[in-house]
């Protein structure tokens, strides 16, 4: 058994918390009897949420919601170099690295560098 939420939607109060208590107490009867059912306790809205819909309503309902509300993408960057540079050759963009001989070791700067 497993505990479960039921919004009933009645106030903090005293009188609040006598519905409440009575209503506990019809709920495990019902349980007990094998006659409870969740379709008193939800609303017309939580029974069409979107955890029920088929996965091609929910995208058709997104197209037609979302995206003509959406604004337009503009690129971050609108190139990603400046004109004229060349790319760093991978054997100087690595060279300052070199591994260690024995197997197992981490990676080591070379004792060249000053």
């Amino acid at each position: 058994p497993h505990q479960q939420r039921i919004p009933l939607k009645l106030p903090a109060t005293a009188a609040g918390l006598r519905q409440i208590e009575r209503e506990a107490k019809v709920i495990a009867a019902q349980l007990i009897e094998r006659r409870f059912s969740w379709a008193s306790y939800l609303s017309q809205e939580e029974e069409t949420s979107p955890e029920s819909l088929p996965l091609p309503d929910c995208i058709a309902d997104l197209r037609r919601t979302f995206w003509p509300s959406a604004a337009p993408v503009s690129p971050l960057w609108p190139r990603a170099k400046p004109p004229g540079t060349k790319p760093t050759p991978p054997t100087s963009r690595n060279s300052w690295l070199r591994q260690s001989s024995t197997p197992g070791s981490r990676w080591m700067l070379p004792s060249s560098l000053p």
